[in-house]
């Protein structure tokens, strides 16, 4: 069972704001949330303690009870929603909470920064929130999740694809082999890694981009990935230690013979 946050996490277009700036008229409001990696818009309504938001592609809308913590900090908890959740997406919900935490704000938008349960929780997303509605708004999707890696021999992925992929895996140790590992592109989730785990992705964008991994209680690392479309990459997450902090440090293997074999020797999505 894969464990995506960008499954596991709805829109959630709320925000606070740190420092001087005033944030007690983010209190109320209509905003408007275009978010990364995604084709999806929505329009949100705050009063107060309660959030109604509306996915202005589907028509879904859904309800959050808010609890602030200041002007500035609050924290999401889901109330209802006509969105059709998993199983996994529904005990998500059912057992955390969503704090929010804006990193900077101008005139028409503002960034914030969301993570799990708590202001030091695991950061779920970056993103950033409109006062008003787009008119010139395009689809910004820039990886997908794939579900079955068989799938690229039938779409003969080569050379002439509009695509990179990239395979993000991890191979089993008995150390800190509960912890599970972080994984972000540009800012963007891709996924939870636990020990004895692989996964693959699409990328639909050419260029250098920055992955970015951690666990729960360690130091964030980077690693540059300059993509290219046909090619494909691979991902080895591991643990190790390092000023008396466990955290995870990614490495873009140098052998692709080697770590494709590694990777199919994993559990797909688990």
């Amino acid at each position: 069972m894969i464990i995506c946050v960008s499954l596991v996490i709805l829109s959630m277009n709320s925000i606070a704001q740190k420092g001087s700036i005033d944030c007690g008229r983010l209190k109320n409001g209509t905003f408007y949330l275009y978010p990364k990696n995604s084709g999806e818009q929505y329009m949100s309504m705050r009063e107060g303690n309660k959030e109604f938001e509306r996915n202005l592609v589907t028509g879904d809308s859904t309800t959050y009870q808010l609890n602030w913590i200041t002007d500035c900090n609050y924290t999401v908890k889901l109330v209802k929603t006509s969105e059709k959740l998993t199983p996994d997406q529904r005990a998500w919900f059912a057992e955390h909470q969503v704090h929010f935490e804006v990193t900077n704000i101008a005139e028409d938008y503002y960034v914030f920064k969301a993570r799990q349960d708590k202001k030091s929780g695991t950061v779920l997303r970056i993103d950033t929130m409109w006062l008003k509605p787009k008119t010139d708004y395009v689809s910004n999707k820039v990886v997908e999740y794939i579900k079955d890696p068989r799938i690229l021999k039938k779409q003969h992925f080569g050379d002439t694809s509009k695509y990179a992929v990239l395979y993000v895996y991890r191979t089993p140790k008995t150390w800190a082999f509960l912890a599970n590992v972080n994984v972000y592109l540009d800012d963007v989730p891709l996924c939870i890694v636990p020990n004895n785990s692989a996964f693959a992705f699409k990328i639909f964008k050419q260029g250098t981009m920055k992955i970015t991994s951690n666990v729960e209680t360690g130091k964030m690392a980077e690693q540059i990935l300059n993509v290219e479309f046909g090619k494909k990459y691979f991902l080895k997450t591991s643990l190790g230690l390092k000023s008396g902090f466990s955290y995870k440090i990614p490495i873009l293997a140098l052998n692709p013979k080697e770590a494709e074999q590694d990777f199919e020797t994993l559990p797909y999505g688990q």
